[in-house]
């Protein structure tokens, strides 16, 4: 069942797998700085998304960890076994426990749990403002966009989607009063919209950089990549090491367009150029919702330092090998990454109240001396059979109190059974 608890629970449990993965992986690119521009791209999206995926083989699909759970009980009634309780007969079938004060006390654990989860609430809704905004703002500053006309832009598209061999199909060419910097968007059918008047101030072989580097992302479904990181970012809203992921997946897609661009056959020369005419298009009220050619956010002194350094090679692709490698490990960690649990009651390790054995014993003795006097007085048969009833309805009685006092069990792991 979804609850208030489930849900601080895969929050809690997020924070923990994400944290661990995007550590290591910082650490690892610290430690081994050689990494590719594919693998380090790589590495980034499976520790970004990795602790989504976790987080829901152990709280969705119930998976047991090998490591012991952090199991906590945040109570929302007032403890049973609490000062003040005492035993009171209801019939002579029923035992009830009953207080003194109120039953429905709600804990400070539940009190803080509540507003933790009203927090993360909050902040969910003014993210989620934030990217609508800029979404609308986006669609608006693309509203008025046309089809380009030149030939000479169609005919420098169409000869490197040709050269690429990437199988995508030739996007569609636009261009915008409102946008300083070129963008690629499309989830379907791709299309670039270019600045009104920029290939105007561009040299031949800087429309080639500039479309190049474009058509890359359209090939390398970089607006779907950023679609999922924007609301998987979104929904992990609480953990500060992903602005750290994105921003240098933002900076490894420059990078490998750039790439794209200098292996189509443009000059680095010409893509250092491109680079900074375009960044002296942009302007401060640039939406960040789609990908930019030269964002502001994008290290632009080092793009332009690759460029004029030394020729850049084609990437190879990752192999499936790879991918193998990666989904095992992932669901490794997964099996054997920490969890916490979540649910009603005291302390998660501690036994349930004890009954009251003295009291009880108390009861059976008088009881018996009951017993034992009516015998005295050599009742007949049916005041025998009356007193067989009471004494099978005492033991009914006793059984009930005893189940009431007897500690809850745990799973078969050891862990408790945070479902029932």
């Amino acid at each position: 069942m979804f609850d208030s608890y489930s849900l601080a629970a895969w929050l809690a449990t997020y924070l923990i797998h994400s944290s661990l993965l995007i550590a290591a992986a910082l650490l690892v690119l610290r430690l081994c700085p050689k990494f590719t521009t594919a693998g380090e791209e790589l590495l980034l999206r499976v520790a970004f998304f990795g602790g989504f995926v976790t987080t829901a083989m152990q709280c969705g699909l119930g998976l047991s960890p090998i490591a012991s759970w952090f199991a906590i009980r945040v109570s929302d009634v007032q403890d049973p076994g609490a000062p003040g309780a005492r035993l009171g007969f209801e019939s002579s079938d029923s035992v009830s426990v009953v207080t003194d004060a109120t039953t429905r006390a709600v804990s400070i654990g539940y009190a803080i749990l509540v507003a933790a989860l009203l927090g993360y609430g909050l902040v969910l809704i003014v993210h989620l403002r934030r990217r609508l905004a800029a979404r609308r703002r986006l669609a608006s500053l693309l509203r008025g966009r046309v089809p380009v006309t030149s030939s000479n832009a169609h005919g420098i598209l169409a000869d490197i989607v040709v050269g690429s061999g990437a199988g995508i199909p030739r996007p569609v060419l636009t261009e915008s009063r409102e946008i300083k910097s070129p963008v690629a968007f499309g989830l379907r059918q791709g299309e670039i919209c270019l600045p009104k008047g920029s290939l105007a101030e561009l040299t031949f072989d800087e429309r080639r950089c500039m479309l190049a580097h474009e058509y890359a992302h359209l090939v390398a479904r970089d607006p779907a990549w950023l679609l999922a990181y924007e609301w998987f970012g979104w929904l992990g809203c609480l953990q500060p090491l992903n602005r750290i992921v994105l921003r240098r997946l933002g900076d490894l897609a420059e990078y490998r367009c750039d790439d794209f661009a200098v292996d189509s056959g443009c000059p680095g020369t010409s893509l250092a150029s491109t680079l900074l005419k375009v960044a002296g298009w942009q302007s401060d009220t640039q939406p960040v919702a789609a990908h930019a050619m030269a964002s502001s956010k994008s290290p632009l002194a080092r793009r332009v330092r690759r460029a004029l350094g030394s020729p850049l090679r084609p990437r190879p692709a990752l192999s499936r090998g790879i991918w193998v490698v990666t989904a095992l490990a992932l669901a490794g960690f997964g099996y054997g990454a920490p969890a916490v649990g979540l649910s009603r009651g005291g302390s998660p390790t501690a036994s349930a109240p004890k009954a009251p054995q003295a009291e009880i014993a108390e009861l059976r003795s008088r009881f018996a001396q009951l017993l034992a006097a009516i015998d005295e007085t050599r009742a007949d048969a049916q005041t025998r059979a009356l007193l067989a009833a009471i004494r099978a309805k005492f033991a009914r009685v006793e059984s009930k109190y005893r189940n009431l006092t007897t500690p809850a069990p745990v799973n078969g792991q050891g862990a408790p059974n945070l479902n029932r």
